[in-house]
């Protein structure tokens, strides 16, 4: 449903900081290279997208934060992988890696202007109330035109492992005390996570979310953006003061 008008919860906003010139969240990022796979398409490059990606999530937070973010392409066997390489005294991800396949099982499209969204023409929001009123669950672009249309938004992977590096990461000790049942609870938002052999996945759950939440997968054909869940449940995990929480 295209719901885009509607107020997403409220409690949610009150997690918000809005301070004129307020500190932020800094991803310094650092390419490690690696060779392009044979079968993306777009005249983007991955180095501007990692770029966009990082802006989009550092505008949601006022905290002050530097994260050292690695980069690159590997044959990793899936669309993408984060590891978690220094924390702070908190928990949080002040170092980390994110590596995107390059096998040529993922078929990426390249966006060479990744801040906007021109390629994907039809938004739609998704919202849903898990426990304590409306919130905003899903920010989906679709319809792709051109090198997009059957292919994996690379953005929307970056901005999905960005996404783990930002909390929602078997390495963080908060994320572990806090999803120990299953869920994590934000002013009384009940948020399902995923699970799988291991036991509860820093994942979002899509069975039980309406469908196109950044934090809970990837699928082609489509452009995913931290929705108002996303943000906020990584500013649960981590303690993060939530500054925006409107993006494109």
């Amino acid at each position: 449903m295209d719901t885009g008008k509607r107020t997403s919860l409220i409690l949610f906003m009150l997690l918000a900081v809005f301070v004129a010139n307020a500190s932020a969240i800094t991803i310094n990022t650092h390419s490690i290279g690696g060779t392009v796979p044979a079968n993306a398409v777009g005249k983007g490059n991955i180095d501007d997208i990692v770029n966009a990606a990082a802006r989009i999530w550092e505008s949601a937070y006022s905290d002050t934060l530097n994260i050292n973010l690695y980069y690159g392409w590997a044959q990793v066997g899936h669309a993408g992988i984060h590891i978690t390489l220094e924390q702070d005294s908190l928990g949080r991800e002040i170092t980390g890696l994110v590596l995107f396949d390059n096998s040529g099982a993922t078929a990426f499209y390249l966006d060479e202007t990744p801040d906007s969204n021109e390629e994907y023409p039809r938004k739609t929001e998704e919202f849903q109330d898990l426990g304590a009123g409306s919130v905003n669950v899903a920010r989906i672009f679709r319809n792709p035109r051109g090198d997009a249309a059957g292919h994996i938004d690379l953005l929307s992977a970056v901005l999905h492992e960005i996404g783990h590096a930002m909390g929602l990461s078997s390495a963080n000790p908060f994320f572990q005390a806090l999803s120990s049942a299953g869920f994590i609870d934000v002013s009384g938002t009940i948020v399902p996570l995923a699970s799988n052999d291991s036991g509860t996945a820093p994942h979002l759950d899509a069975t039980k979310i309406l469908y196109g939440s950044l934090m809970s997968g990837l699928n082609g054909d489509e452009r995913r953006l931290p929705s108002d869940l996303d943000i906020g449940v990584n500013a649960q995990v981590s303690g993060f003061s939530v500054s925006s929480l409107n993006h494109r």
